[in-house]
């Protein structure tokens, strides 16, 4: 909110709304305690919010201690993540989160299952408090996936690591492939200014406003018309997509919003997520329509 709170709605299951309930709540709830927040970002089960003075605090379930405060208990109410005092940017997957700092390093914390925190564990370790991401030190941004994790470079590349069973690492997959504990460089990505991690694909905006995206495709949501290939190893180029001023990934469909004002999606669509007025699945790009 423009006061700094935090406002939250839905399912409430382990506390991630933040009131101190675990009661599901159809309109917006309060969040305990938040009143100098600059940017919040929600998961899976759990809700972390970036604060003023560089710190951040995160609730609801901490079941693979995705809260990052040294501990493995869900909180109902928002906790202080564990030395973190220079983030500037927050994002949260589906178990497990991440920092962007001020010296353009990033730290993460949480489930690990796959490699997504990037300190190099090929054990898959869970951290209760956030250890740094490996060979990073020029990143200026940050998204998460389920189990995944990727940041946009200063020279515009972008490097993911964790899970990449359905290639949303962006890399030539070979057996040895499957995951990655820490940063591996896009492959086709030179010009990003913007990138979205979904669920199991990842995207990028590009500097001449087109969009490029890789990863699972089964429901059409890497845009390229093709979905008879699955997944997509490498970014692909978004058909039809040429002034594109933001991209958002979701579960199994991506969005853009155009210079226009107007928004274009693709992917699955059998709930309707794709605006259109149907309930049909579109490997390219359709209108939302008013």
């Amino acid at each position: 909110m423009n006061d700094n709170t935090v406002k939250c709605w839905g399912e409430n299951d382990e506390g991630r709304l933040g009131d101190g309930s675990m009661l599901n709540s159809a309109t917006p709830v309060l969040v305990s305690g938040i009143s100098n927040a600059t940017q919040v970002s929600a998961g899976g089960y759990h809700t972390c919010a970036l604060l003023s003075d560089n710190t951040v605090k995160c609730w609801g379930s901490n079941d693979r201690n995705a809260l990052g405060n040294g501990s493995d208990v869900d909180s109902t109410t928002p906790v202080l993540v564990s030395n973190i005092s220079t983030a500037i940017q927050i994002s949260v997957g589906g178990d497990h989160s991440c920092a962007l700092l001020s010296d353009s390093t990033i730290k993460c914390w949480g489930y690990n299952i796959s490699g997504q925190l990037g300190n190099g564990d090929e054990y898959g370790n869970d951290s209760d408090v956030p250890v740094s991401v490996l060979g990073i030190s020029t990143a200026t941004q940050i998204s998460i996936g389920m189990n995944h994790s990727c940041a946009l470079l200063n020279d515009k590349t972008v490097k993911c690591w964790g899970d990449n069973f359905d290639n949303q690492l962006g890399i030539v997959y070979d057996e040895d492939d499957r995951e990655k504990e820490s940063p591996v460089s896009v492959v086709d990505v030179s010009d990003a200014i913007q990138i979205s991690a979904g669920s199991q694909n990842t995207c990028v905006l590009l500097s001449d406003d087109t969009a490029k995206c890789w990863g699972r495709n089964q429901y059409g949501q890497v845009g390229n018309r093709d979905t008879s290939r699955l997944p997509i190893e490498t970014a692909e180029a978004v058909v039809g997509i040429t002034t594109a001023s933001q991209i958002s990934v979701g579960n199994r469909h991506v969005c853009v919003l155009l210079n226009d004002t107007t928004i274009k999606c693709w992917g699955g669509g059998t709930s309707g997520q794709l605006g259109d007025g149907t309930q049909s699945s579109s490997g390219e790009p359709v209108s939302v329509v008013e």
